[in-house]
């Protein structure tokens, strides 16, 4: 089973535009940090987007994401450096995320993502821990 966690972009564009159903079909379960899910239901999210979350189905999976003392995933927003952390401690096969920066530092810490996998190829990057 592929490890995937996602960032919050990429989750509430497709609840917007009515396909989010294309990832319990690509992936068998998908792991998101709890601020990752906060932000998907805060006020400011799209209506769309807080209904959704208030039932959210059971291939998506909300987890803490651990404290991690990393200079690089300082300089990102809390929920793609959670998302990097998450998918670090789970050592995941992808992570969803849609910020160069943040898919930057995924590379950096060998974590295929969705701009640099191809989109069609999956799993751990080449020396990857």
């Amino acid at each position: 089973m592929l490890l995937v966690v996602a960032d919050t972009s990429p989750i509430r564009y497709l609840v917007q535009i009515g396909h989010i159903d294309l990832l319990p079909r690509l992936f068998e379960k998908l792991l998101v940090p709890g601020i990752v899910a906060d932000e998907l239901r805060h006020p400011s999210a799209p209506q769309a987007v807080r209904s959704w979350m208030k039932e959210p189905p059971a291939w998506f999976e909300i987890l803490p994401a651990p404290a991690m003392d990393d200079t690089e995933l300082q300089g990102l927003d809390p929920g793609e450096s959670a998302a990097i952390a998450l998918g670090l401690s789970r050592k995941a096969n992808l992570i969803l995320i849609d910020e160069r920066k943040g898919a930057a530092v995924a590379t950096s810490q060998r974590i295929r993502n969705d701009r640099n996998s191809g989109r069609s190829r999956f799993g751990r990057a080449p020396g990857a821990r």
